[in-house]
């Protein structure tokens, strides 16, 4: 069974017994791949596929690939897009667009990074984290 923080570890095939060496260090949606829904990933993720609906990788790095197509709100820690998003878009940390990659929604981060070639549609908003809120005695 695969364990996130582990690189190497060892699966088991399904109706087979037979075990095989996995490595990997994040998630990974290849370009075959169509999603409608939500995407909740605990790990890095990388998606080469395409997505229509929710994308949450909360503590996590978001690599959206050159050939990806994403219509969804996205958050992340750290993103960074080379393919297509329509969408709102929240890092939390940090948002990169390479120079394949366009937004077209509402950016939320405290950090925006655009290479030349890069193409963002809409509005621009600072991400600021909530307050810790302290309990007040009665």
């Amino acid at each position: 069974m695969w364990e996130p923080g582990k690189a190497e570890q060892t699966t088991t095939l399904p109706g087979t017994g037979t075990a095989i060496e996995e490595r990997r260090t994040s998630a990974w949606i290849g370009k075959g791949v169509r999603i409608n829904g939500e995407v909740i990933s605990a790990e890095d993720l990388l998606i080469d596929g395409r997505v229509d609906g929710t994308i949450t990788v909360r503590d996590h790095h978001l690599i959206i690939g050159s050939q990806a197509e994403i219509t969804a709100d996205v958050i992340a820690k750290r993103i960074t897009v080379r393919g297509v998003v329509v969408g709102d878009v929240t890092a939390t940390e940090r948002l990169q667009i390479s120079e394949t990659g366009s937004v077209d929604g509402t950016v939320r981060t405290p950090r925006l990074a655009m290479l030349d070639g890069a193409v963002l549609s809409g509005k621009v908003d600072r991400y600021e984290a909530e307050p810790a809120r302290i309990p007040v005695a009665v």
